[in-house]
């Protein structure tokens, strides 16, 4: 039996009748392995000080208390929930490891035959530790943002840190094209995250929407749709983060409501990637056009505007206007992009 269909049989299962959450990473792990593999790759620092095996033990944790939380209904959602806790856990580690590799430099003298007493070593070893030879100071230069048939250009080399804080009930949407899927990295279109506190965010995880939301009372913030983006045409897709529900829709049509996101600030709304300071999860594709709002905007199916109209409710526009650095706010209430690295 092929490897989906089983384990669309084991998903069904456990839909039906609860606790199967070992049966499933079980059939699962050899897959899981490949793809904490892949993904650790992306994460040289981590690499140097912890193998595949470290990595995926730890995710398989996580992913499994996630499936207490959640129940994905498809191996897309299945593999797209494993992706997203091999992510914390890879984040996690480059934060553990951050900084250059320790040197004991009380070894080295002990190996070059140098013996000091207790002081003396103690403010030698001070000083070697707190030097740093000058270096030149070159300004970095802005990354190159491309513009294309009126659309800004994401390959994931850049990012726009807008002003705007986290906040909601809020509506986040947007103008999209993407020309490929990719089952092993989430691409948020716009996100707010806080690892591993998640945010108010919205991306495609292979094929499918999804949104991050600020959980209340569980470690798993993702809600997944079986909606398709479609490759290759504009898409317009939207988050509405509300009062009482999360509610996700592609080109005006609800394709799926989830739990309402946590009130929370302290980070600001990033376009082209799913957080401020995450180094992955960037959106690959084409953005025509982005709306922050205040408040629930959309409640019912609707037609998408081709062109965001500006309102009171919208605190924030961005389009194509790339000046000096920044994508301007073309909402009228001056709050710039700012364009940088990862």
């Amino acid at each position: 039996m092929p490897h989906t269909t089983e384990l669309q049989n084991w998903l069904n299962l456990a839909n039906a009748e609860g606790e199967l959450r070992a049966e499933i990473i079980e059939h699962t792990l050899d897959r899981l392995r490949v793809l904490a593999s892949k993904m650790l790759g992306r994460f040289p620092r981590v690499r140097r000080w912890a193998e595949t095996d470290d990595v995926l033990q730890d995710s398989i944790i996580r992913l499994h208390r996630a499936l207490a939380e959640v129940r994905p209904e498809s191996p897309r959602q299945f593999y797209g929930l494993a992706a997203t806790q091999i992510r914390r856990e890879l984040i996690d580690l480059a934060r553990k490891h951050d900084g250059p590799e320790p040197f004991e430099w009380s070894t080295l003298l002990k190996t070059s035959g140098i013996f000091l007493c207790g002081a003396m070593a103690t403010l030698l070893v001070s000083l070697l530790l707190n030097f740093e030879p000058e270096r030149p100071v070159e300004a970095e230069k802005p990354p190159t943002v491309i513009v294309e048939n009126d659309a800004l250009v994401f390959d994931g080399s850049y990012r726009i840190i807008t002003p705007v804080e986290r906040f909601a009930p809020c509506t986040l949407e947007a103008w999209i094209m993407i020309e490929d899927y990719d089952n092993e990295q989430p691409r948020f279109i716009i996100g707010s995250d806080l690892a591993p506190r998640f945010g108010n965010s919205l991306g495609i995880i292979g094929a499918g929407l999804v949104a991050e939301y600020i959980p209340t009372d569980s470690q798993q913030g993702i809600i997944f749709s079986d909606a398709t983006v479609p490759l290759n045409e504009w898409t317009h897709v939207a988050a509405v983060f509300g009062e009482t529900e999360t509610r996700l829709y592609l080109n005006g049509k609800h394709v799926v409501s989830g739990p309402s996101t946590k009130q929370l600030g302290g980070t600001r709304f990033v376009i082209g990637c799913v957080g401020d300071t995450n180094p992955i999860d960037s959106f690959i594709g084409k953005v025509r056009s982005v709306r922050i709002a205040e408040g629930e905007r959309y409640s019912t199916e609707f037609s998408p505007e081709e062109t965001f109209e500006n309102d009171t409710a919208t605190l924030a526009s961005y389009s194509n206007d790339v000046h000096e650095g920044r994508v301007l706010d073309i909402s009228g209430n001056e709050r710039h992009g700012h364009i940088r690295r990862p």
